[in-house]
């Protein structure tokens, strides 16, 4: 008599038994196949189970990741807008900075007193002109 798994292999050979001619140790071979049996079926649903958990905390890690590949982009993003808006604002202060400047010194230039030989030095032949009118109705 020859004991078979599920699959209709023969185990004798692999459980150790080499005269199965009596009845007590064919039962004996036959519970220690189903008891083995019985653990590999328990194993496989063991990893059945760890391969579900792997794949969904794998594809979880996975969107993990994409989340965090997005975030850390947008950060890039948020990085380079922001030194653009502060190039962009020390230029506008040094522009505001250098018109105030100008501005000062204009207002410093028209306070300071010029004689009258002085502006004529600077005359235009227009300015004369004018002047020579102005001076002639007088």
């Amino acid at each position: 008599m020859c004991i078979r798994d599920s699959c209709g292999n023969c185990i004798c050979s692999l459980l150790g038994s080499k005269d199965l001619g009596d009845y007590e140790e064919t039962m004996m071979i036959r519970e220690k196949s189903q008891y083995w049996e019985a653990k590999f079926k328990k194993y496989c649903k063991k990893l059945v189970k760890f391969k579900k958990l792997y794949d969904y905390h794998f594809n979880s890690l996975q969107l993990v990741q994409g989340e965090m590949m997005g975030i850390m982009r947008k950060m890039r993003l948020i990085r380079k807008k922001r030194s653009r808006d502060e190039k962009w604002a020390r230029l506008k202060r040094q522009n505001e900075y250098m018109h105030s400047e100008i501005n000062k010194l204009k207002n410093d230039l028209a306070k300071i007193p010029v004689s009258y030989t002085h502006l004529r030095a600077h005359e235009t032949p227009e300015h004369l002109v004018c002047r020579l009118l102005l001076e002639k109705k007088k």
